[in-house]
């Protein structure tokens, strides 16, 4: 199977998934009020873009000889808080964007306050979802909330959001971009990967190299998107704190650094390699 039928057929598991958890969700949210927060927030997870947070989890549970059945939970609950992430983020009073992926933002199809309201639910719902998963391994559980909350929070995306806005307008050198990035879009990267191995049971040495590939792939995530907006990007990036050619020459490094991390798992890691190759080749 080529790698973008593998990336396809990944990406549909999880769309079902997703598809069947607002299909259950869908009647106890049946009264007035309830009925326009589901359809704001459905629409918005409905067009889920890439996926590639869960489907990170998936080629996670594949490296580890594990059923991607066992690690949907998780990589749904990661979705629900970056899909949340973004119906935020387009607000007016963040990045005033009036269009996701093409289409209306959520606050310009249901309004301002019902779009904070859908942010917020997502939010919440995702660690309900991991509690209502994983309550038959109450450890599991709670590493897996305790981990996510970290990854979403102030120590994790929502510092980087803050760090974010404190940097625009600014000029920030390579450790600073570095250091944003590793919290605003790493720190979900990160839970997608670990999270899966801790539900596969990995053990000390596979974490590791597993948190090593985790950190690369963030990096290289960040550092091509700013290769391919160029100059023309006016937040922080690797591009304009280093130049185009050390960005480049950092993002080789990285990928090198991703796939050596993956040494150890063999041909079970092809997915996790071929995702981040991937990722370098739009550079």
């Amino acid at each position: 199977m080529s790698f973008k039928d593998h990336l396809q057929n990944s990406k549909k598991l999880v769309d079902d998934y997703i598809q069947n958890y607002l299909g259950d969700l869908e009647p106890t949210l049946s009264r007035p009020g309830l009925q326009e927060l589901y359809k704001s927030f459905s629409y918005s997870l409905a067009e889920g873009g890439n996926r590639i947070r869960p489907i990170l989890s998936l080629l996670t549970a594949e490296a580890l000889n594990t059923p991607a059945e066992k690690v949907l939970p998780l990589g749904a609950a990661v979705e629900l808080i970056h899909t949340y992430s973004l119906i935020h983020d387009d607000l007016p009073c963040m990045d005033d964007d009036d269009l996701r992926r093409g289409k209306p933002a959520n606050h310009k199809m249901f309004g301002e306050a019902m779009a904070v309201l859908a942010g917020d639910a997502l939010n919440t719902e995702a660690f309900f979802l991991l509690t209502k998963n994983y309550s038959s391994q109450p450890e599991l559980a709670l590493d897996l909330v305790s981990e996510l909350a970290l990854a979403a929070g102030a120590q994790g995306m929502v510092g980087g959001q803050a760090v974010d806005v404190t940097f625009k307008g600014r000029d920030v050198d390579s450790a600073e971009v570095e250091f944003l990035h590793t919290y605003k879009t790493g720190a979900l990267f990160r839970i997608s990967i670990l999270g899966a191995a801790r539900i596969c049971n990995g053990n000390a040495y596979q974490l590791k190299c597993l948190s090593d590939y985790a950190r690369a792939f963030g990096l290289i995530f960040q550092i091509a998107d700013d290769i391919k907006d160029g100059n023309k990007n006016t937040e922080p990036s690797f591009v304009k704190a280093v130049g185009l050619e050390k960005a480049k020459e950092t993002c080789a490094a990285l990928l090198q650094q991703a796939h050596q991390a993956l040494e150890s798992f063999g041909d079970r890691a092809r997915g996790l390699k071929d995702l981040v190759s991937h990722l370098y080749e739009r550079i």
